[in-house]
């Protein structure tokens, strides 16, 4: 599927599948969500109500009316997930 966003043409990036996790490292997450430990290294996904394309292009023009963490989760989950086509 090709996006397009403020005349650019963006397709989605293959992710990688994720290998399953050996039993002590479930045990460790099973263990740090019961504790309350926090593992971190991750973004939290703020809870948002948009379509992440078009808030993606309203950021760029720079008329984007979400607060600044929720903006940043937009740019950065578009680009992880987006790249840009050449013409």
């Amino acid at each position: 599927m090709i996006v397009e966003v403020n005349g650019k043409k963006y397709e989605p990036i293959e992710q990688p599948k994720r290998k399953p996790l050996p039993k002590f490292a479930q045990m460790a997450l099973i263990m740090s969500g019961v504790y309350g430990i926090g593992m971190g290294g991750h973004k939290k996904q703020p809870s948002i109500n948009a379509d992440y394309v078009k808030e993606y292009g309203l950021i760029k023009n720079k008329q984007s009316k979400l607060p600044r963490s929720n903006r940043e989760y937009i740019v950065w989950y578009f680009e992880k997930h987006f790249k840009i086509l050449e013409p």
